[in-house]
């Protein structure tokens, strides 16, 4: 358990050091502000900011059960971590010229690490499941200073390709019921055809 909780906060620190030295860099603000950006971009970054919580807090969680941390307490640490390394981005988006702290990302952070903690600790499994898919766009080249230059900025920046789903498996539901275990419903969200 040591061993990963040194892992976990030595990568959530260099993380910050570089995004703070490559991302915040040239957008510092002596003051905290907040930014609402509740309506911007027709939502796919809030459905980024849930699908980015409930993947930290899986990844987290599942280093701690393998670590021999039980299950129910595992998710609650990955809750944590998840919700604790989202809030820093906040704070700096908080102290950044461009944007500000968006009370709309928080509760989609909270919203995507209560959707892998709360299916722990009801099912004890993941029935739920978020996904993403992405597709270039023609957009990034007529702006990629803003929606990426190559693919891995556009994968990121370009919410024109993104897809976000919820999937999940009948049988997880209705176990009794001759549905193959692979057989799989998914629900996506996106801003462009």
């Amino acid at each position: 358990i040591v061993g990963v909780s040194a892992s976990i906060g030595s990568v959530w620190a260099g993380s910050m050091i570089a995004l703070q030295s490559i991302w915040y860099s040239e957008n510092k603000s002596a003051t905290f502000q907040f930014f609402d950006d509740s309506k911007n971009w027709l939502g796919m970054d809030k459905a980024g900011h849930i699908y980015t919580a409930y993947q930290l807090n899986r990844l987290s969680s599942d280093l701690y059960q393998w670590s021999g941390v039980p299950q129910k307490k595992s998710a609650w640490l990955g809750f944590g971590i998840s919700m604790g390394y989202q809030t820093t981005l906040e704070i700096l988006d908080g102290f950044s010229t461009t944007w500000g702290w968006s009370w709309a990302d928080f509760g989609a952070n909270i919203i995507g690490s209560s959707l892998y903690t709360g299916q722990e600790i009801v099912w004890k499994e993941q029935r739920i499941l978020p996904k993403f898919s992405y597709h270039p766009t023609d957009f990034a080249a007529i702006r990629p200073s803003v929606l990426g230059s190559t693919f891995s900025e556009s994968l990121l920046k370009d919410y024109n390709g993104q897809t976000y789903w919820l999937s999940f498996s009948p049988r997880s539901f209705f176990p009794h019921w001759d549905i193959p275990k692979w057989a799989c419903l998914s629900f996506g969200y996106s801003a462009h055809e």
